[in-house]
């Protein structure tokens, strides 16, 4: 089996599990890749030591050893996906969503598609795509923002005022991404199984509140991507372009006065306790694009069965799910930021004006963007903002 496969496999024989010494390895399996098989496989190697007296006897029921073996042994072999949660195994991307979507996979494929998710991830965030197309793991999530240059269309759900909620932005993006965006073939190399968004986004500070749009001045802000830098820019503020799991360390060190994050992220690392002000953007001053991916090679090396099960859990099915996973963090985090005593207040029209002046400039820009790649942005966005409100209309 070529080391391109990225499958796993565990053998079966008279219901005894072998370890993966019973397979064959190219190779090519990369350094990295032997040591993830060794480290989370369980391999275990026995030794069978005989008494040479005794060897003869085994001859005369060796044949019907081998044929009780080929009768019992299946005709296919278990998968064993290897999972990269790098946000950090208790964040909700990780529990939530990537290992939720593996449990429902494993049980829907009666535990041929089985799980190990890796201790630690095999790449920096931003690396994230290299580690699935290499084969250093087979299913990750991936933040778009963190990607500078990758992606342009997935910006879409990015711009101030998205949506009213992260179910409800998943659901509409994936429909839109099948729709018109994955033509433009921006993740190629890689299986989308779902895109999503987490929840409305705002705005958390530690020096001043943010109450009109003259307190951005001067202030050093944590975004999540180029949308955010390009708008904290245009509002005063000096961006500083980070993962969420390392706002503690950013804030508690200054090297950022603030940061924006939707309701749940500040309790999920920790900041509670240095943000001291938050101020919500009625539809989120943001949401940022996510996809959950896996490996091409390994999506195309699995039996056709399988490949069913990971399709009926790919699309509006889970980015259902992810959404809700987003949101229902995000009460619990309303509720733990109100607790800790942050300073919460909602903005007024004026600023959220004075945001939206700002932030038309880089919608346009992004327009052109999109049409270079074949899209008309303008269309998509517009109906990404009608089809949120519709929904969110519905629900209430």
């Amino acid at each position: 089996m070529a080391a391109a496969d990225q499958r796993r496999h565990e053998c079966r024989l008279g219901g005894i599990r072998y370890p993966s010494s019973c397979r064959r390895e190219s190779p090519e399996k990369s350094p990295q890749r032997q040591q993830q098989h060794q480290n989370h496989r369980g391999a275990t190697t026995v030794e069978l030591k005989r008494n040479p007296d005794s060897v003869w006897r085994s001859w005369s029921a060796s044949g019907a050893l081998i044929a009780c073996l080929a009768i019992a042994a299946p005709s296919h072999a278990d998968t064993t996906l290897l999972l990269n949660g790098w946000a950090g195994a208790t964040q909700q991307l990780t529990k939530d969503i990537l290992v939720g979507w593996a449990k429902e996979v494993e049980k829907a494929s009666n535990g041929r598609i089985k799980y190990s998710l890796l201790p630690k991830a095999p790449a920096a965030p931003s690396g994230t795509i290299d580690a699935v197309i290499n084969g250093l793991c087979d299913v990750s999530y991936i933040s778009h923002g963190l990607h500078p240059g990758r992606f342009s269309l997935t910006k879409v759900v990015e711009f101030p005022q998205g949506g009213a909620s992260a179910e409800i932005n998943s659901v509409v993006y994936q429909r839109l991404y099948e729709k018109y965006l994955a033509q433009a073939g921006e993740h190629k190399g890689i299986k989308v199984i779902n895109v999503f968004t987490h929840g409305p986004g705002h705005i958390f500070t530690s020096k001043r509140q943010i109450l009109k749009a003259a307190d951005f001045d001067g202030l050093k802000m944590r975004v999540g991507g180029p949308v955010l830098s390009q708008l904290m820019q245009a509002m005063g503020a000096a961006p500083v372009v980070r993962g969420a799991p390392e706002m503690y360390e950013l804030l508690s060190n200054g090297v950022v006065d603030g940061t924006l994050v939707p309701f749940s992220p500040v309790v999920t690392f920790k900041t509670e306790k240095i943000i001291r002000y938050g101020t919500s953007i009625p539809g989120g001053l943001y949401t940022l694009s996510f996809a959950l991916i896996m490996s091409e090679k390994t999506f195309n090396a699995l039996p056709k069965q399988d490949q069913d099960v990971i399709n009926h859990w790919s699309g509006e099915r889970f980015a259902a799910r992810s959404g809700q996973a987003w949101d229902a963090e995000d009460q619990d985090g309303l509720e733990a930021l109100k607790k800790a005593g942050v300073q919460l207040t909602i903005a007024d029209a004026a600023l959220v004006n004075a945001i939206r002046d700002k932030a038309k400039p880089i919608e346009d820009a992004w327009y052109k963007d999109a049409k270079a790649k074949g899209i008309d942005g303008e269309k998509v966005l517009a109906e990404f903002r009608e089809e949120t409100r519709k929904m969110a209309a519905a629900k209430r």
